[in-house]
């Protein structure tokens, strides 16, 4: 049963009680100075707050004492007796709670091969050499994307690395555009969203979307199709904190996903 602090003599200190936070996070918090003999009445955790000199501050009964100091003064004889009461968090049945959102942006860097570049010719980083006494094909040269040569060609050309020698009776006739160059950087996209909550209801029922085609609501001007990954929920303090990332994609195979 709560203790009914109304009816003894602990005084109140200047600026108290006060509430603060927000819905579904408050705090109140109350002080006193008392006595001794006057420890023996203090509330209990999960007690609600019960001073009827504080009507306004008493009807909240959904916030209960989970906080409390006791100090002894310099003088030895009094105390400061702090309290502070809160809303239960992570209260599956719960109403109360807002969703809080956070959002971020993030690129991870990596090194592609050259060769998949989309743009990408084999004269970039081949040299081009013909046998001798047949006549150089330009076109061939520069539109090839692959080493891959018919039958025919093979017979007059070939395609070989920038330190390998030129075979006896062959010479170069076009050398690596891009010299050196075995990668290009490129990135993968991720956009995270982060929701708060001391309702951990509101936030479980998100979860079954994951692993699905699903845009996130910030995109940050990104182009491309979005792939919902897995959910993340795990406790901070009072709040619940669910984390979702979502992929950004060129296309998506939806035979895989839905």
């Amino acid at each position: 049963m709560a203790k009914v602090i109304g009816i003894i003599e602990m005084r109140p200190r200047p600026g108290f009680p006060t509430l603060k936070g927000s819905d579904g996070d408050e705090v109140l918090a109350m002080q006193y100075t008392c006595s001794e003999d006057e420890l023996t009445a203090i509330p209990e955790y999960g007690d609600n707050f019960t001073d009827s000199r504080y009507p306004f501050f008493t009807a909240l009964t959904s916030h209960v004492l989970d906080k409390r100091n006791i100090t002894r003064d310099k003088s030895g004889e009094l105390y400061t007796l702090e309290l502070e009461y809160r809303s239960p968090a992570g209260d599956a049945n719960s109403p109360s709670g807002p969703v809080m959102e956070e959002w971020d942006y993030e690129t991870q860097d990596y090194d592609v091969p050259i060769e998949q570049h989309p743009n990408y010719r084999t004269c970039w980083n081949y040299r081009f050499i013909v046998i001798k006494g047949e006549t150089p094909d330009p076109e061939l040269h520069s539109a090839a994307t692959d080493t891959e040569l018919t039958e025919g060609e093979a017979e007059k050309y070939a395609w070989i690395r920038l330190g390998d020698k030129v075979p006896v009776g062959w010479y170069e006739w076009g050398s690596p555009q891009k010299k050196a160059v075995e990668s290009y950087r490129a990135g993968i996209t991720t956009v995270n969203r982060i929701w708060r909550c001391s309702n951990l209801k509101k936030l479980t029922v998100d979860i079954n979307k994951d692993y699905t085609i699903s845009a996130p609501d910030k995109t940050f001007g990104k182009t491309g199709e979005w792939l919902r990954g897995g959910s993340k929920i795990k406790k901070e303090g009072r709040m619940w904190v669910l984390t979702v990332s979502y992929l950004n994609i060129k296309e998506i195979d939806r035979d895989i996903y839905q």
